[in-house]
C-alpha cells in the first residue's frame, strides 16, 4: 500500500546571520535574480531563512555574476535585497586561474621545518 510521505520537520535555526547568495551569467540576470529572490521572500514570510540560504548556498551552480546578503530572521529580507542592491553589490568574472599542486601532509607529528623543500625545488 502507498501513502504519502510524512512531511519534513523544518530545520531548527543555526546561527544568527545567514548568506543568502544568487549568480547568473549577465549583471541584468543577476539583477532579475535578486529581484525575484526579494520578492520570492516578500510572498513567503514563513520560509525557513537557515534552508533557503543553504539551497541558495549548496543547490545552485555559481555563474560569473554573484552578489550575497547577510540577513537575519528578524529582518525584512526583501527590503535589506533591495537596499544592498542599489549599492552595487555585482562581483563580475570567475577566476580561470588553476591551482598549482599542493602536497598535504597528515599531522602526525612527523613533520619538520622544510620537509617538502626538495619537492618545491624539483617543480621550480
Amino acid at each position: 500500500m502507498l501513502e504519502q510521505a510524512s512531511p519534513e520537520a523544518a530545520s531548527e535555526p543555526s546561527r544568527q546571520t545567514q548568506f543568502l547568495l544568487c549568480s547568473a551569467r549577465t549583471a541584468s540576470a543577476l539583477k532579475t535574480r535578486c529581484e525575484d529572490l526579494a520578492d520570492y521572500f516578500r510572498a513567503n514570510k514563513a520560509l525557513n531563512l537557515d534552508d533557503a540560504a543553504y539551497t541558495l548556498q549548496v543547490g545552485r551552480k555559481p555563474f560569473e555574476y554573484r552578489a550575497a546578503f547577510a540577513v537575519s530572521e528578524k529582518d525584512d529580507i526583501a527590503s535589506i535585497i533591495g537596499k544592498q542592491w542599489h549599492k552595487d553589490q555585482i562581483d563580475g568574472g570567475l577566476s580561470d586561474h588553476k591551482p598549482d599542486i599542493v602536497f598535504m601532509f597528515s599531522g602526525q607529528g612527523s613533520q619538520y621545518p622544510g620537509m617538502a623543500k626538495e619537492l618545491l625545488v624539483e617543480q621550480a
